[in-house]
């Protein structure tokens, strides 16, 4: 696997005619191996840069005395030029200790400058022509940018800039190719000067890497003032067009008063109606067997399809279930009897197949007789009914009733 350092995608930065280096890294697990390595160059044309394969590192020919292998995967690179700016990446195929065959890929994009690396000849120091206001200070500062760099990215580099009193001040920060410096208030006049390490800033054929602004007190402190007042004049425009709004908004909310005022309460009025028809509706329920039920299977319900009253129609006769029409408080009973030693009756009544109840008549005497009851909350649309618990059961049809009704409409 890749061991930190060169991320994958990154952006590396060389100087024309000196080195590029790209120190990738492998970590390899006890008894893995490298079997290939090769190198690529993807820019103004697609190039195979080297390849390693059993140990034997081997340049092509286009870059042959000027590319060794450092780290165990990465390459460096002398004499490199502007035009080869592009991609440059490594493939690496390894094999493990289990014999599994890996292969491993990463690319850089390397841009290649020369000179300042600046979109001109020569550095140079400028002043923003408006104050820009800082979040964290909540005040407006004159900005002063120092060059304007190809670099996509902040550079590899830091400039340092020195004040008219001579203090060492870094950049507050860099944004669209220039390094930045906000100056405290109140503003110091005199010259500002930014500098560019050298090494870093690719400084060579005798060009500097030094620029400097004079900058004037009483323009930076109007600058500052013009920019509060722009910033005051938006805020009052601003704040005109929401005051503005808010009027109309109101003329209009106050001509639409006393129509959702009759809307209201004629919502109010059919939500009262429909509580009290809910509150008022009636469910209750009373069924029995109409024959004699024996050796019914274990978990099946226990369908009572003589319906003697069914108010709300919660109970299904062809089922043997009841569905709550409303999440509500309701009263269950249910009464059974077994008919001759040797037969008896077990039901539960369940909720949507959770027991809720139980009873079982004895096997070794004649007519015993059982009930189940039950007062339940239900959420609408769960399901009650009884269920057979056990083989060799006898449900004596005079005996067996099933009733239920709503007690309270309470939530």
């Amino acid at each position: 696997m890749w061991s930190s350092g060169l991320q994958d995608n990154a952006v590396v930065y060389a100087c024309a005619r000196g080195t590029l280096s790209l120190p990738w890294n492998l970590t390899l697990s006890g008894g893995d191996s490298v079997m290939d390595i090769q190198w690529f160059y993807s820019g103004r044309s697609e190039e195979l840069i080297a390849t390693e394969v059993h140990g034997q590192f081997l340049m092509l020919p286009a870059f042959s005395g000027r590319v060794r292998k450092i780290s165990n995967a990465g390459i460096e690179m002398d004499g490199v030029e502007a035009i080869a700016r592009g991609n440059y990446s490594v493939e690496v195929v390894g094999q493990s200790a289990a014999g599994a065959v890996t292969t491993l890929r990463r690319s850089v994009f390397v841009f290649i400058s020369d000179g300042l690396q600046t979109t001109d000849e020569h550095l140079h120091v400028t002043q923003q022509p408006v104050a820009e206001y800082d979040n964290s200070t909540h005040q407006y500062h004159v900005v002063l940018r120092c060059g304007t760099f190809t670099h996509p990215t902040h550079p590899p580099f830091e400039v340092t800039w020195e004040t008219p009193s001579g203090k060492t001040e870094q950049s507050s920060s860099y944004k669209d190719g220039s390094f930045l410096l906000k100056l405290p208030i109140p503003v110091e006049g005199g010259t500002y000067t930014c500098r560019l390490p050298p090494s870093a800033a690719c400084l060579h054929d005798n060009r500097t890497g030094e620029a400097t602004l004079t900058v004037d007190k009483m323009e930076a402190r109007l600058a500052v003032l013009e920019a509060r007042q722009a910033s005051l004049e938006n805020v009052n425009n601003e704040l005109k067009t929401q005051v503005h709004d808010v009027e109309s908004k109101n003329n209009a909310l106050e001509s639409n008063n006393n129509d959702l005022t009759t809307k209201y309460n004629a919502l109010k009025t059919e939500k009262d109606v429909l509580e009290n028809l809910l509150l008022n509706q009636t469910v209750s329920f009373h069924a029995r067997l109409v024959s004699h039920q024996a050796d019914l299977p274990v978990g099946s319900a226990l369908i009572l399809p003589t319906v003697v009253s069914n108010h709300g129609n919660a109970y299904n006769s062809s089922t043997g279930k009841f569905t709550a029409p409303y999440t509500a408080t309701y009263c269950f009973l249910a009464t059974t009897e077994d008919f001759r030693n040797g037969l008896y009756s077990v039901m539960s009544l369940v909720v949507d197949g959770t027991e809720m109840d139980y009873v079982r008549t004895h096997d070794t005497n004649y007519y015993q007789s059982a009930s189940v009851h039950a007062v339940l909350h239900l959420t609408a649309e769960q399901k009650v009914w009884l269920n057979v618990q056990q083989p060799n059961n006898y449900f004596w049809a005079r005996a067996t009733a099933f009733s239920g009704f709503l007690v309270d409409h309470s939530q």
